[in-house]
């Protein structure tokens, strides 16, 4: 049961992807253009605009010994970004997990059954609006949405990255790692890409990577031991230096994760509207079960436009 805990925890204490760092998507950059840059500083060029960008996430878990996916979380949907940064968020996430993982939240701690419950999440305009339907149950009648303004810890976090590729900053940053180049899958549209992978270890990647290095220090995971662990990053380009896809895996005791996100419609600005009022309750004007509130406040998810974690925090590795 350690193991299905650890991993509902780590549901809700992984950074967001949404979390600062990433800015709006416009049309690609001609071919040529691109061919100068390095894919952290086209992807900024990229970002300098307004726009959006199409993201379907994917992170599972396996046990080593049988090889098989215990669980995963599923994120879809739509960022928003407006002058370097995310501005807006429309995302859909579930867990789904195995019959013997279901059945193990059932016996012993019913509370981690809401997890299961698919959740939407929009943020628009500074505020962050829930849905799904373990909160419906205790909000007052004919109101469906809980409203706070967004970074406010006691909200699950809307994606789960490893390594966000969405930043210039950390895209080069894998590049440096060095690692193979290879021809890529043909993407959306007949998009032909090319594959870097690196083979690394998590300490590394918690150099380059403020979402890992936070989450390791949130969850007590920040030991030799841990930041020893063999990774593999993936990295598919398309011929404008944007990411296409990405992929993080990472061998633990007694499970690996594999987290793989595609971003596709490199487009025009986001189209994400608030929920009707009238069916918004605020945050503050209600109290929830401790089961649905007390794992959320372990959360430190800062606002969209928050900075960064300063250069010599990354380089402070426990």
């Amino acid at each position: 049961m350690k193991r299905w805990i650890t991993l509902a925890a780590a549901v809700l204490a992984a950074p967001a992807l949404v979390a600062g760092g990433a800015g709006a998507a416009v049309a690609a950059p001609r071919q040529d253009a691109a061919a100068v840059l390095t894919p952290g500083a086209a992807l900024k060029r990229q970002l300098a605009g307004k726009g959006s960008v199409t993201i379907d996430h994917r992170r599972a878990t396996f046990h080593r010994d049988e090889d098989r996916e215990d669980s995963a979380y599923i994120t879809k949907g739509v960022l928003g970004f407006d002058k370097g940064k995310v501005r807006s968020v429309d995302l859909t996430s579930r867990l789904a997990v195995s019959p013997e993982f279901r059945e193990m939240l059932a016996e012993e701690n019913t509370g981690l059954l809401s997890l299961l419950t698919p959740r939407q999440v929009i943020v628009v305009n500074g505020t962050r609006y829930v849905y799904d339907e373990q909160l419906a149950k205790y909000l007052p009648k004919l109101k469906m949405w809980l409203s706070a303004p967004n970074g406010d810890p006691l909200w699950p976090t809307d994606a789960l990255e490893v390594v966000d590729v969405l930043d210039p900053i950390t895209l080069d940053g894998v590049m440096r790692l060095g690692g193979k180049k290879s021809p890529g899958a043909v993407f959306e549209n007949g998009t032909r890409t090319t594959l870097y992978r690196v083979k690394t270890t998590v300490g590394a990647l918690s150099k380059i990577s403020p979402p890992l290095l936070e989450n390791l220090r949130q969850t007590g995971q920040a030991t030799p031991r841990v930041l020893r662990r063999p990774a593999t990053v993936k990295v598919w380009l398309g011929p404008d230096q944007l990411p296409r896809r990405s992929q993080v895996s990472v061998a633990e005791e007694e499970e690996s994760t594999k987290t793989t996100t595609a971003y596709t419609r490199w487009g025009g600005p986001a189209t994400v509207t608030a929920p009707d009022p009238s069916l918004v309750v605020r945050r503050d004007e209600i109290t929830l079960p401790e089961h649905l509130s007390s794992p959320f406040s372990l959360l430190v998810d800062p606002p969209l436009d928050s900075d960064p974690p300063r250069k010599a925090d990354l380089q402070r590795i426990p």
